[in-house]
């Protein structure tokens, strides 16, 4: 009697109308009596019989019962002298799970990469199999919105994201975009009836004037508006010095929400006038605030030199310094900065001079930290100092002079073209102040000119053309403000103080 034996046959690529095929093979014996064993496991026998030929799958077997026919021998054609053998059983189970195609044309489950953390538990990220270098690579051009959220993915990337060398990677790629792309511009104003300083952020191209997003204010000060002391690589300062009298500076990150309120510096003993600077020493991007305090004399003016103090963000803390402060006055009234290459100017006022006053620029050299004189040309040398003011246009030093202090009616926009030479003081062109006119807020990157009026608006002015663009951008005419604006982490990981 023989045995039955279930066994799989591989089929390369298998028909359709067979996917699943058990085949039956019997074991026949050149003697026809079976084999008996001790062991109840089947046993083949050493020289089968080759299986029939059929038309259909490449390799068949039959099967053979009590009850069926015995098989007839195998003809001596020559389609079978050289029979193919029959596969062999698996000798640990009669019945194996049938393969429906090849291994090389299987396809690959979807398998969870392990974390290379250690915890089996925790799926794999991409840091795990992406160099560092790279993942700071990507990650930098992101935009910060972005950023803040990759802030969330894990603790590793939280720490990489936070710290001081990926901030100011991520700040000289946009330092470096914003040269080659449309920058923007922040423009803030006060809304006399709301009693709100609103800060809205403008593209440079020709969407200006018309499409703007609101940058969101979170502070709060019981009269007027921040005085704004200057915004560089998406640091704003602010100074609350109502009445001369310097209560609160705080350094501001709108694009990431977060704020720095400083220490207060020494309290000065006497009447006193201060002037305050903001800016970033280009070579280690730390930022820095300069204060210049003027004490008053006993008969008039201001005593010279003054106080010098530096607030320095890496370390959070005020000092005084010992470099020797030029005996010049800086300009009480409506005092201006320009930041140019890491420098600080003010427009000065020598009160020695033996013919009367004489204008000049006084700058402070944030990463030197030493003071210079730059002498202005004879056109404007000669004015009033309160009739000047500083600014930037298109990256390089900017005076604006006004006929007079009040009511003024024309002014004129002067540039040194090559810094630091003297010789190269250009006038540039000059505005009349006619109608509604009043003062020069600050310039496009086309040339164009913005100016407050005083019906409270501000509007743009093509020097060349001469025509007047109404922005229709309503604000207090003294609260206007303008200057770049670029998004960036700093602050990101400080804790507010």
């Amino acid at each position: 009697m023989s045995k039955v034996h279930f066994i799989i046959i591989e089929r390369t690529p298998p028909p359709p109308s067979l996917e699943l095929s058990l085949c039956i093979n019997t074991t026949t014996t050149t003697n026809p009596k079976p084999t008996t064993t001790t062991n109840p496991k089947p046993t083949t026998t050493t020289n089968p019989q080759p299986p029939p030929t059929h038309n259909y799958p490449k390799s068949t077997t039959t099967s053979e019962t009590e009850n069926h026919p015995k098989t007839p021998p195998p003809s001596k054609s020559k389609t079978t002298q050289n029979p193919q053998p029959p596969p062999k059983t698996s000798k640990k189970s009669d019945i194996s799970r049938c393969e429906v195609s090849p291994k090389s044309e299987r396809p690959k489950p979807q398998v969870l990469l392990p974390s290379l953390s250690g915890n089996p538990y925790k799926l794999a990220s991409m840091s795990d199999y992406l160099p560092n270098e790279i993942i700071i690579e990507i990650l930098t051009k992101l935009p910060v919105k972005s950023i803040l959220r990759c802030i969330l993915v894990c603790k590793a990337w939280y720490s990489l994201i936070t710290s001081p060398n990926f901030i100011v990677r991520h700040l000289n790629r946009t330092v470096l975009s914003s040269k080659i792309y449309h920058p923007t511009l922040f423009i803030r104003r006060y809304d006399k009836n709301g009693q709100n300083e609103h800060y809205t952020l403008h593209r440079e191209d020709e969407t200006f004037g018309v499409s703007f997003s609101e940058l969101e204010f979170p502070f709060k000060i019981p009269i007027g508006y921040f005085r704004i002391v200057g915004c560089c690589n998406g640091l704003i300062c602010l100074s609350y010095d109502l009445f001369g009298d310097m209560t609160t500076i705080i350094l501001w990150n709108p694009s990431i929400r977060k704020s720095v309120t400083l220490p207060k510096p020494s309290k000065p003993k006497s009447l006193h006038m201060f002037v305050l600077g903001f800016g970033v020493v280009p070579m280690t991007q730390d930022f820095k605030v300069v204060r210049i305090v003027y004490y008053k004399g006993f008969f008039s003016g201001y005593e010279a030199p003054p106080n010098v103090e530096i607030y320095t963000l890496s370390t959070g803390s005020w000092r005084s310094i010992n470099s020797a402060a030029p005996s010049y006055c800086m300009v009480e009234y409506m005092w201006s900065q320009a930041l140019v290459n890491g420098v600080v100017h003010w427009i000065a006022y020598n009160p020695c001079f033996e013919f009367g006053f004489c204008s000049l620029i006084v700058s402070f050299d944030l990463g030197e930290e030493v003071f210079h004189e730059i002498v202005l040309p004879e056109a404007l040398a000669g004015e009033i100092a309160t009739n000047l003011s500083t600014s930037v246009f298109r990256e390089s030093l900017a005076v604006i002079k006004y006929d007079k202090e009040i009511g003024t009616t024309s002014c004129c926009v002067w540039v040194m073209k090559e810094y630091g030479v003297a010789d190269s003081w250009t006038k540039l062109f000059s505005i009349h102040l006619v109608g509604t006119l009043e003062k020069i807020i600050g310039f496009r990157k086309n040339g164009e000119v913005l100016l407050s009026s005083r019906s409270c608006k501000l509007v743009a002015y093509d020097p060349k053309m001469g025509l007047i663009k109404d922005l229709e951008i309503l604000g207090d005419t003294r609260s206007f403000h303008v200057d770049t604006y670029m998004e960036t982490l700093v602050l990101l990981g400080k804790s507010k103080r």
